[in-house]
């Protein structure tokens, strides 16, 4: 084992803090392991409430409809088109991801490090 050599006051100096070229740094991948941008994917959190919410919606809209139908005496007769249920669930879907492009934007340009600090506060 190599002995360091003592700096200012007899503490031995600290190892470097930059990783060896073995080790890449996580949070700049290296080019053989860069992966592209992946394509606009729905949030995952926006996809089973389009799956369970649009299909109850439409259950629930017959129901609201045939009540009010009912009260005002006519014949409760509902039609829903498949295809304005498809296009309901594409727009819902497209505005989730516009209103999720603001939060993004600033996570993306926040500081990590600065933000997990402790907030140092100025003595009185």
């Amino acid at each position: 084992m190599k002995a360091r050599a003592a700096g200012p006051g007899g503490v031995p100096p600290r190892p470097p803090r930059h990783p060896t070229p073995a080790q890449p740094t996580p949070s700049r991948p290296s080019p053989a392991n860069a992966q592209p941008p992946s394509p606009a994917r729905p949030p995952a959190a926006v996809v089973p409430r389009i799956v369970v919410g649009v299909p109850l919606g439409v259950v629930a809209g017959g129901a609201v409809w045939n009540a009010f139908a009912n009260n005002l005496g006519a014949v409760p007769v509902s039609v829903v088109p498949a295809w304005l249920v498809l296009i309901l669930a594409v727009g819902v879907l497209v505005v989730a991801n516009l209103l999720a492009i603001g939060p993004a934007l600033v996570a993306t340009r926040s500081k990590p490090a600065r933000l997990l600090l402790p907030v140092q506060l100025n003595a009185v």
